[in-house]
């Protein structure tokens, strides 16, 4: 009976006079996204589904390993709602939200935020330009270069006298005398006095946590605290954080326990935010494997120096939570990005379970032992080892089998292990045969699996 009144209430709710319907029929989407882009707003709930559609087409392009429409749409909920906050707003140059998809329209607003923290400094003349609503008479270009103006002004003064106030807790204290602020406040006067940025976290729910020894700010960050993310994390006047810092930041990621995600990719300015990709190697790997939610891979190498991401992909395959984000079909994707790619091949082979997931799926198994043989110049080490493996001989298939008979200097020993591995050639038999009947019963059944073997 409760089945049936939900169902009644849904088919009622999609009968409603608002946009869910078209949505249904004319975009394709589910019923999930449809209630979920009118839940966000019914006006722009077309504009929503039509520029999520376009945003999940350009993020799964290149990828074969992809997620629904379903499971990706909830990852953008946050940034919607920013939009449609935006759109709200009355001082803000004309915007025809219609015209943006939605890389342009989360420009827009990363622009407002740099734009608002100008608008709203006290010492800021804003009523001498016309008033509340002066933005709808500028561009955004316009807007954009007066707000730049303000922050350009803006004096980093190093070291500044009572850098810390009632709303400041200490988190740590690291023995040479650096010390993580968490500021329980959007924003800090003395943060942009010895920054020289407007020191104001992009939301006003957000704490901003301050990197600071004696007298002066070093690196300030944005931190959500209760969803635990950090969206901007920069140095003095706007600028990427030095790198001798970065030690400061990877015990705040690692160790300090506040931090679940990373959006550093996000945001106003992410060029120049600290971006996880720009640690050591190993290190960043150390991270994302432990932290596999931390933040998207694609997210992660966007901003990664092209020097770093081999090498960063290489040390993730030693870690079970990046290999399960492989099955099935991302493998070949981050199998192309390394360089060493005996150091994959190395922990395919260690890893217990992985090819026996890939083995779930139809040819998966093949094509990647496939990638692994034509990528190193030890075909018969590795294709001894493969044959050695547990349970690896009951997963090929005949292509498998061709596979590595052909890819072996000696195919035909190739094909006799598995031989022998299916008739159990190298047990004792239960009793004494008949020698001359054995011999020919034997010899004929090789004659007839070898043929289907070799096709």
């Amino acid at each position: 009976m409760k089945i049936k009144i939900r169902q009644i209430l849904r088919e009622s709710l999609l009968n409603e006079k608002d946009n869910r319907r078209i949505l249904i029929d004319n975009e394709g989407v589910s019923e999930e996204i449809a209630n979920w882009a009118h839940e966000l707003s019914d006006k722009l709930s077309i504009w929503i589904v039509k520029s999520l559609k376009d945003k999940y087409a350009k993020v799964t392009a290149n990828q074969t390993n992809k997620i629904s429409l379903d499971e990706y749409y909830e990852d953008l909920t946050d940034d919607y709602l920013k939009i449609i906050r935006l759109m709200k707003i009355q001082n803000k140059p004309p915007t025809d939200i219609r015209s943006l998809d939605f890389d342009g329209a989360m420009e827009l607003v990363n622009k407002y935020h740099h734009i608002q923290a100008w608008i709203d400094d006290p010492a800021a003349p804003t009523q001498g330009l016309g008033g509340i609503g002066f933005l709808v008479n500028k561009t955004w270009d316009e807007a954009m270069a007066m707000a730049d103006e303000w922050h350009s002004s803006l004096q980093a003064g190093g070291s500044v006298e009572n850098i810390l106030d009632e709303k400041d807790e200490i988190l740590h204290t690291f023995p040479n005398g650096f010390q993580w602020i968490l500021r329980k406040s959007n924003t800090c006067p003395k943060s942009r006095e010895s920054m020289g940025h407007c020191a104001t976290a992009t939301n006003s729910n957000m704490y901003l946590l301050r990197l600071i020894k004696d007298n002066t700010e070093f690196i300030t960050v944005d931190w959500d605290p209760i969803k635990k993310f950090i969206i901007q994390a920069k140095g003095i006047r706007n600028t990427k954080p030095v790198s001798k810092y970065y030690y400061y930041i990877i015990w705040l990621i690692k160790d300090w326990g506040g931090i679940d995600k990373l959006k550093t990719n996000t945001g106003s300015l992410p060029h120049i935010n600290f971006q996880l990709g720009e640690l050591n190697p190993d290190v960043a790997a150390d991270i994302i494997g432990n932290k596999p939610n931390i933040m998207n891979i694609i997210d992660i190498l966007q901003y990664t120096p092209n020097p770093n991401k081999p090498k960063l992909i290489a040390n993730l395959f030693k870690y079970e939570s990046f290999f399960s984000k492989l099955i099935p079909y991302g493998f070949a994707d981050f199998f192309n990005m390394v360089e060493n790619k005996n150091m994959v091949i190395g922990a395919v082979l260690s890893n217990p379970t992985f090819l026996t997931k890939m083995n779930k799926y139809p040819k998966i198994l093949t094509d990647t032992l496939e990638r692994m043989i034509n990528a190193t110049n030890v075909k018969d080490k590795l294709i001894n080892e493969l044959l050695k493996r547990d349970g690896l001989i009951d997963m090929l298939d005949k292509e498998g089998v061709d596979l590595l008979a052909r890819n072996h200097s000696d195919p035909d020993e190739v094909r006799d292990i598995i031989l022998r591995h299916e008739f159990g050639g190298d047990e004792e038999p239960d009793e004494e045969p008949d020698e001359e009947s054995a011999d020919m019963e034997i010899a004929e059944s090789k004659k007839k699996i070898k043929n289907i073997l070799r096709g």
